[in-house]
């Protein structure tokens, strides 16, 4: 029996947790048929691996090709293929391409891309997924529903509590997209339309995922001076609705707030040990990749840009705002507020 392509003396990491080994593999019409020493099988391609190592597809599970339009610019995601990322999760830190519920839930996406450039034919997860079907995708492609997407989606760009009957139109969606294919709900409490959110809106929303099956992915309220207090809220959400919670690239930010983080991951085994389904994930690099907006004091955010740009243009809220950034003992050399009447 000849395959199509025989992969030689490459060292596997199975991802079982078995130590690593050395083998061949052998595959046929695109599936592995035989893993062991396969030498003198005949293939119409043979990948000499000796000194490699062979290893399952990566799975980048915080990815942000959605939301920042690589995804139909790129869709081959060759940038991750190289460094063998085989799947991606998107609709990270509240923000999905899917549901849209109204124009504003479209028009928020500008934040971070031109849409301009993009063909919105959808509203559902179910036609989202669809479209992506049309295009040469080089990845396996997961999704999440975004809370500000949603949210948006229901009280447009109101940053504000939820009444019961929004929230009620909230949870079907974050439903609805979950049983058209979405792997459960994000998002991102750092951000000023979700940071009004209440610990209670998002314990409806984990209980929505739950009975879902689906997976609740949240950036902490905060990452600095009260990171522990935003783990606990995290733990706090698991505990009172058993949905599995994965927080998103999990970090301190901030020389004062290094101290917090090995306390914030023993809280985090204490609630394992609970029998919480909670775990985090990373950056793979030593530096955040958060918007400067993001370090603001909260009330510096509140109603979002414009009126946050109002603010920086007021001497006495400027000044409070550096005498908040200063303890927060960030790696910059100077800090500066440039205002403009623009």
């Amino acid at each position: 029996m000849a395959y199509d392509v025989l992969i030689t003396g490459g060292t596997i990491i199975d991802g079982t947790g078995v130590p690593k080994f050395e083998a061949d593999i052998g595959i046929e019409g695109g599936i592995i048929k035989d893993i062991g020493l396969l030498g003198g099988k005949e293939a119409k391609q043979i990948i000499p691996a000796a000194g490699k190592f062979v290893a399952p597809g990566f799975v980048d599970i915080t990815n942000h090709s959605d939301s920042n339009g690589s995804l139909f610019q790129e869709p081959l995601q060759q940038a991750g293929l190289t460094q063998g990322v085989t799947t991606i999760v998107v609709g990270n830190c509240g923000i999905s391409l899917a549901p849209l519920a109204s124009p504003e839930a479209v028009r928020a996406l500008g934040k971070w891309q031109d849409i301009s450039t993009m063909n919105v034919n959808w509203q559902g997860v179910g036609e989202f997924l669809d479209e992506l079907t049309r295009h040469p995708l080089g990845v396996n492609v997961a999704t999440l529903v975004g809370h500000n997407t949603v949210r948006r989606g229901v009280i447009g760009g109101e940053v504000r509590t939820l009444s019961p009957v929004e929230l009620a139109k909230v949870q079907y969606l974050v439903e609805s997209g979950i049983e058209e294919g979405a792997f459960g709900f994000s998002a991102s409490l750092i951000n000023s339309h979700e940071q009004v959110a209440t610990t209670e809106e998002l314990i409806a929303m984990a209980r929505s995922v739950a009975g879902k099956n689906g997976v609740c992915k949240i950036h902490l309220r905060n990452e600095s001076r009260n990171l522990l207090a935003s783990v606990n809220e995290a733990i706090l959400i698991g505990r009172e609705t058993k949905a599995p919670i994965v927080i998103s690239h999990m970090k301190a930010i901030g020389r004062m707030a290094w101290p917090f983080y090995p306390k914030a991951v023993k809280m985090l085994e204490r609630a394992r040990e609970d029998g919480i389904e909670i775990s985090f994930d990373i950056f793979p690099y030593a530096r955040t990749g958060s918007f400067l907006y993001q370090l603001l004091p909260g009330w510096a955010r509140k109603g979002g840009f414009s009126e946050m740009f109002q603010r920086f243009r007021d001497s006495d809220a400027r000044r409070k705002i550096l005498d908040y950034l200063r303890p927060e003992t960030f790696r910059f050399e100077k800090i500066i507020i440039v205002s403009s009447e623009n």
